[in-house]
């Protein structure tokens, strides 16, 4: 991995908006330089260990005051909270040695089969013991989802996730439960030149998440859980700019879809356009520093 290459990944952390994710700015700009550091060392395994506990800054618990009782998160506190996976894609899939690349669905069922070593002793991000205690209430059904994700669609099933984690949020959408597959990823690069924002995320669609929505029905129409999602990143670069620095970069796309609607599309009920159309569709792109935006596709 080229110094410039490394320099121009930074950019992602020195211009996204801190204030909103945390009050603990002083410790995440500490661990940023850190990684800065780390960086130009061209130590990547010890860059992925520092944007770990990054990561685990950004979902602190920094609410303050009176307890509130426990519920789970909003639907764009989690999705913010995971955008930092477009990091994690280009130091997983391009550049991490063996032990740190992308897991598998076999290493994810077999996570999910000793599950207590991810029990939180307290919150130590908001809401995260009743993410938890859902996971936990659901894990059969989240075991039986995975079985079937040796592959998404048409790509390899992998998980950008670390050992003290897991690929599974658990958010609020109006008072009820969205399940989120999160960290999924394929090393497919898409050319910018041939391609727009809008037109990737169309065929990620197509080719990865609209096929698996038959197993998210199968696995949890019995349950209570009123949506499915997932958060899926993949990369993009113009082809002909043979410069490393701010060329490849990675992009994050979400598909949030009701439990009612997926049973409507698996059934044939309804057309992809008729899905997408009432569907919640966000993209973190490669112009996007953090976060997500919500946006319309249309599938040609």
């Amino acid at each position: 991995m080229t110094k410039r290459l490394l320099i121009s990944i930074l950019i992602v952390f020195i211009c996204f908006p801190i204030n909103s994710f945390t009050q603990e700015k002083d410790s995440v700009l500490a661990e940023i330089e850190a990684l800065k550091k780390s960086y130009i060392a061209g130590n990547i395994e010890k860059s992925l260990s520092i944007l770990s506990e990054i990561e685990k800054l950004l979902r602190e618990k920094h609410t303050v005051g009176e307890e509130k009782p426990s519920n789970l998160l909003p639907l764009m506190d989690v999705l913010n909270q995971e955008s930092l996976v477009k990091l994690r894609w280009l130091l997983s899939i391009r550049w991490a040695p063996a032990e740190d690349r992308p897991k598998k669905k076999e290493d994810v069922l077999k996570d999910m089969s000793s599950l207590n070593q991810y029990k939180p002793v307290k919150d130590e991000r908001n809401e995260q013991i009743a993410e938890y205690e859902l996971i936990s209430k659901y894990q059969n059904e989240i075991k039986k989802l995975f079985d079937h994700f040796g592959l998404i669609g048409l790509n390899l099933g992998l998980f950008l996730y670390h050992d003290k984690e897991l690929p599974i949020r658990l958010a609020n959408i109006d008072g009820k439960i969205c399940l989120l597959i999160t960290k999924v990823a394929t090393d497919n690069v898409y050319n910018t030149l041939r391609t727009t924002a809008k037109s990737r995320a169309a065929k990620v669609l197509t080719s990865s998440i609209l096929p698996s929505l038959q197993y998210f029905y199968n696995s949890f129409k019995d349950t209570d859980i009123a949506y499915y999602g997932m958060i899926f990143s993949y990369g993009s670069k113009d082809f002909l700019d043979k410069s490393v620095a701010l060329n490849l970069m990675a992009e994050a796309l979400c598909l949030i879809i009701s439990k009612d609607n997926c049973r409507k599309f698996v059934n044939g009920e309804i057309t992809e356009t008729n899905l997408l159309d009432s569907s919640y569709i966000y993209i973190s792109d490669r112009d996007t520093t953090i976060g997500f935006k919500r946006i319309e596709v249309k599938i040609e």
